[in-house]
């Protein structure tokens, strides 16, 4: 729930949840990892390394989706160096957007030749994963890589943009992007309403509807 409501960038909630998950099980290395890797997109980067490393040491035979949330703290935190570390030890076709960080780490340490290789192995799975052969609009790579990455701080999309750019990535012609981040939208509180009709009862909740028969002895 808390990674749900994170993508949803409502993300007072998903800290909430997350929070209320690593006091339900501590030591549990799967919410340790999901764990640290909200931690990092809310921001709170030492705390998500601590998460990631834990879950690394408690499950010495990790599989190698472990190190993504470490290599996402590490990112935030400007330890590029280490990031370049943690991505050589998994495959880069793991999830679509690891070569983008990876390039945006290469770039910002000075190594082009190198970003530049990462961003077109990113350019690749994406038309392979998400457009399926289409090629992306103008801007739709970085808009993609914004949605799918809900960093709650400001300063952390502009250290990703600002990698990306200096590894070549093109910019959105649209810099207004309406559409480039998902942004949180003002929530109405959740409200159930009970209608009658006739006998029935009708329970309306968050667009659903459910029937309730009304039976002798219970009250209206």
């Amino acid at each position: 729930l808390g990674r749900i409501l994170l993508y949803r960038r409502r993300f007072d909630e998903a800290a909430f949840h997350v929070n209320r998950a690593l006091t339900l099980n501590p030591n549990d290395t799967d919410v340790l990892v999901h764990a640290a890797l909200c931690r990092a997109y809310l921001g709170d980067a030492e705390s998500a390394l601590a998460l990631g490393t834990k879950a690394m040491r408690l499950h010495p035979g990790y599989p190698p989706y472990y190190g993504a949330p470490v290599g996402l703290a590490l990112f935030v935190l400007g330890h590029d160096a280490e990031v370049l570390a943690i991505g050589a030890q998994a495959p880069i076709s793991m999830f679509v957007d690891i070569p983008a960080f990876l390039a945006a780490s290469c770039a910002l340490t000075g190594d082009l030749e190198r970003a530049r290789f990462y961003l077109a192995a990113f350019h690749s799975q994406l038309g392979d994963r998400i457009t399926y052969g289409r090629p992306p609009d103008p801007g739709e790579p970085l808009r993609w890589l914004l949605h799918v990455n809900p960093f709650r701080r400001p300063e952390d999309i502009d250290r990703l943009e600002q990698g990306l750019r200096l590894a070549g990535l093109e910019e959105d012609p649209d810099e207004r992007r309406p559409e480039a981040i998902a942004r949180p939208v003002p929530q109405e509180p959740d409200v159930a309403r009970f209608r009658r009709q006739g006998a029935v009862w009708r329970l309306e909740f968050d667009g659903l509807s459910v029937q309730l028969t009304h039976q002798k002895g219970f009250s209206d």
